[in-house]
C-alpha cells in the first residue's frame, strides 16, 4: 500500500527539509488548472492527477470529451508515472440532472472513450449530497453509485469525507452508508475532516482528520481488500464558498505541522497492515 498527499506549500517545504520522503505520490488538483507544481512533483516523486490535464473531473458530464488535448493529457500521465486515472460521479454545476439510466450510459461512453486513448485503470469517486441542490442527491445514493461501478466495469474511490457528508445529507447513519457502497472493488481512499460551513450544514472540507475518521479508516482497511494507495486530502478548501484554495505561495506553519502529523500516522497505519 502506498501514501499519497496533496502538494501544497507546506508539503513541498516538509519534503525538502527531509522529513517525508517516505510518501509515494504527490496529488495535484489538475481540475483548477493549475499544473504549475507539476515539474518539481514529477522531478521527486510519482504524481496522481485528479481528473483530466486543464479541467474537468465529472465522469457523468456531457461535456466531459469536450476540447479535450489527449496528446498532452498522455504527455503528462506518462511523465506522472501515476497508477490510475480517477474521476467524480458526478455532472457539472451547470447541468441539469438526467435520469439514472442516462447518468450510467453517459458515465459509459466517457469512460470507453478514455480506455481507448490512455491504458491505465479507471476509478471513479463518489461526491457529498448537497441539501441546497436536493435534486442531484441522488448521485451520491449508495445503489446508484454501486449501479455505476459494475456497469461501467471500474474501481471505487472512496472519499470518507464525501461518505460523511452524503450520509448525513440523505439521513443514512454513517456505518450503514459506508457498508452499502462497493468496498469490494476500492482500489484508493481519500482522507481528510468535515466541518460545519455558516448556515450549519456539514461540508466536506479537507480539514484534518479526526479519532473517527481514523476509526473509519482502520474499519476500512480490514473491509477493502484491495486499497492500493491512502491519499491524505488534508488542506486547504473554504468551506462556504466551496473551492478548493492550494496554498502554492505562502507556508502556514499550524497546516504544516497538521500535515506532518498526519502524514506520519498515515505511515504507521500503512506499516501495521
Amino acid at each position: 500500500m502506498e501514501l499519497c498527499v496533496n502538494y501544497t506549500s507546506e508539503v513541498k517545504e516538509l519534503f525538502e527539509e527531509e522529513k517525508i520522503d517516505f510518501i509515494d505520490y504527490f496529488k495535484l488538483y489538475s481540475i483548477n488548472g493549475d499544473l504549475s507544481p507539476f515539474d518539481w512533483c514529477a522531478k521527486n516523486k510519482k504524481v496522481i492527477f485528479h481528473g483530466l490535464v486543464g479541467h474537468g473531473a465529472n465522469a457523468a458530464s456531457k461535456r466531459f470529451l469536450n476540447d479535450r488535448n489527449w496528446k498532452l493529457q498522455k504527455e503528462y500521465y506518462e511523465k506522472s508515472r501515476c497508477p490510475h486515472i480517477s474521476f467524480h460521479i458526478n455532472i457539472d454545476n451547470e447541468e441539469e440532472l438526467e435520469s439514472e439510466e442516462d447518468m450510467i450510459e453517459t458515465i459509459m461512453k466517457n469512460i470507453s472513450k478514455v480506455r481507448k486513448i490512455c491504458d491505465y485503470d479507471i476509478l471513479l469517486e463518489n461526491v457529498p449530497a448537497n441539501i441546497g441542490n436536493k435534486e442531484r442527491n441522488s448521485l451520491a445514493n449508495p445503489e446508484f453509485i454501486c449501479k455505476v461501478i459494475e456497469k461501467a466495469n471500474v474501481y471505487f474511490l472512496l472519499d470518507i469525507a464525501h461518505a460523511k457528508a452524503a450520509a448525513e445529507v440523505l439521513n443514512i447513519p454513517y456505518q450503514k452508508y459506508i457498508d452499502a457502497l462497493p468496498l469490494d472493488k476500492v482500489r484508493e481512499i481519500h482522507l481528510s475532516g468535515c466541518e460545519l460551513n455558516n448556515e450549519g450544514l456539514i461540508r466536506a472540507n479537507h480539514s484534518e482528520m479526526k479519532k473517527e475518521d481514523y476509526e473509519m479508516l482502520n474499519y476500512l482497511l480490514e473491509k477493502c481488500s484491495d486499497v492500493r494507495v491512502l491519499t491524505l486530502e488534508y488542506g486547504p478548501y473554504d468551506v462556504n464558498t466551496e473551492r478548493i484554495l492550494p496554498s502554492y505561495d505562502k507556508v502556514d506553519d499550524k497546516m504544516k505541522q497538521n500535515v506532518y502529523d498526519n502524514l506520519l500516522r498515515l505511515k504507521d497505519v500503512i506499516d501495521r497492515v
